[in-house]
């Protein structure tokens, strides 16, 4: 006879010992509060324990004395008594226990899901209009780079080289780097914002930007790159806000950074335009007359070209 398999079932049966009171007094328990299926269904699992307990140890005893044993079938009952013991330990676990292992599972399955397989970003910027917009959320497949080299034209998302992460608490920096999200009153800011690029050059590519009849190009290795996704639309300035408490304290109370009236500044920089159509009927964004930045001589909103140089 197999040792490992006489360990498996006395590491089982030890535990089945030692918890036995502990079902008998919950079933009773439920028998008495008159929730009837789980009472039907715990005791006709208990019997079950005994009867296959009872059998693998008889067999065990036999095995001992005769030398010979079904190996197979023994196998089987001490499977079926593991099983049997763990749908009970389960149906009898405190309901708070339940709870918390499933909040914990999920936690750490979103916590793998997020860092390993995919990841949901907020578009800070509108380097990517228009094709993605400034607010827009996505998915992004974290694993697809496992199985495949990155080509030109793809788009991706990484977070802000230049985040300066906590430095005095491990345990924050572990924190802003694969959670993000900020807990004030423990003083864990939040993460990084994300970035949204398209590859233009790949390792080993020479890349060149020029300027030809005052607008930008770029080549890669000598040829010039056909940018068709390049945003057509002028950027018109705004300043969309975030917030609705213009205060800083409600008597002796901080008010919130998030409930805090703010300008949303990714926002200010500018956002794509329809001239042909008005503020309120824009493809792209919900705009008012009130959020334009207009020319303080002029009094026409402040508007920046595609395809023209720039400082910035």
């Amino acid at each position: 006879m197999s040792m490992s398999m006489r360990r498996s079932f006395e590491k089982v049966h030890a535990k089945f010992v030692s918890k036995k009171d502990f079902f008998k007094e919950t079933i009773e328990s439920w028998r008495q509060e008159g929730c009837k299926k789980k009472y039907e269904k715990a005791s006709d699992l208990l019997s079950n324990l005994d009867k296959y307990d009872q059998e693998i140890q008889s067999n065990f005893l036999l095995t001992s004395a005769e030398g010979a044993f079904d190996e197979l079938l023994l196998r089987k009952q001490i499977k079926i008594f593991k099983h049997l013991f763990n749908e009970l330990s389960q149906l009898t676990k405190p309901a708070w226990l339940q709870w918390a292992e499933a909040f914990f599972i999920a936690l750490l399955l979103a916590f793998i899901m997020k860092n390993v397989v995919f990841g949901l970003y907020h578009v800070p910027s509108g380097s990517a209009e228009p094709t993605i917009l400034i607010g827009d959320r996505l998915w992004a497949n974290k694993m697809v780079y496992f199985f495949e080299l990155p080509k030109r034209g793809d788009l991706v998302v990484f977070d802000s080289p230049e985040f300066a992460y906590e430095k005095s608490s491990g345990i924050k920096s572990w924190w802003q780097r694969y959670v993000g999200v900020a807990i004030p009153f423990l003083g864990i800011k939040s993460g990084p914002f994300n970035v949204v690029k398209r590859i233009v050059g790949l390792p080993g590519d020479i890349v060149e930007g020029r300027l030809e009849n005052s607008h930008p190009v770029i080549y890669v290795n000598g040829k010039r790159l056909n940018e068709s996704y390049v945003n057509q639309y002028p950027l018109i300035r705004v300043k969309k806000y975030i917030g609705f408490i213009d205060q800083n304290y409600i008597g002796p109370f901080k008010v919130p950074h998030f409930l805090k009236r703010s300008v949303y500044q990714h926002i200010g920089a500018g956002c794509s335009y329809d001239s042909s159509k008005p503020f309120d009927l824009q493809p792209f964004y919900k705009l008012k007359s009130s959020e334009i930045v207009r020319n303080p001589l002029s009094g026409q909103p402040i508007l920046t070209f595609t395809g023209t140089a720039s400082y910035e």
